[in-house]
């Protein structure tokens, strides 16, 4: 929460997203496994952007985030011909190659940005089909990109954002 409120206050205009990814799932599903935990834990709850069946938020009446949850079943999430996919379990160097030549196809897009593997990688098909994988969308700083890492061994991790800006419906991303 205190990551996504400071994303939020730099650009508190921006249409906000949040795809759901691969990690996201594994509160719930250990929840679900702990017997009396079973049904307690929503991540878009817990993130604020859904209501909390009880109706409690943060301390002070806090409002949810107005950010649109766009749960694993739901993707990709379309923008136009964009679609926003967090990506599956075919990780390999050739992981947006596939997306390019497969699932943008598939889902009828144009470009496709997912973050499924951790590195930056970006492929277009022989149709014209893009494909962007963003990096790791984490903090330098912290234990996981250590861990990651292994300190001073490189690993295929990289930091790495990607920018998209829609004007007039058409969208550019930029690296």
């Amino acid at each position: 929460n205190v990551a996504l409120d400071a994303l939020q206050g730099a650009a508190p205009n921006a249409d906000w997203t949040f795809v759901e990814g691969n990690h996201e799932g594994r509160a719930s599903r250990y929840a679900a496994e702990h017997g009396l935990l079973d049904g307690m834990l929503s991540v878009p709850e817990q993130l604020y952007m859904a209501p909390r069946a009880d109706e409690y938020h943060r301390a002070g009446g806090a409002e949810l985030r107005g950010m649109r949850w766009v749960g694993a079943a739901q993707q990709p999430h379309r923008r136009g011909d964009l679609g926003f996919f967090h990506g599956d379990g075919y990780e390999s160097r050739y992981f947006t190659a596939r997306i390019a030549d497969e699932y943008a196809p598939r889902h009828g897009l144009k470009m496709v940005l997912s973050g499924h593997m951790h590195t930056f990688q970006s492929s277009t098909s022989k149709s014209g089909a893009i494909s962007y994988c963003s990096g790791f969308l984490g903090e330098e700083r912290s234990p996981v990109f250590r861990y990651a890492t292994r300190g001073s061994k490189p690993t295929g991790w990289r930091l790495g954002r990607l920018l998209v800006e829609e004007v007039d419906g058409a969208a550019t991303v930029t690296p």
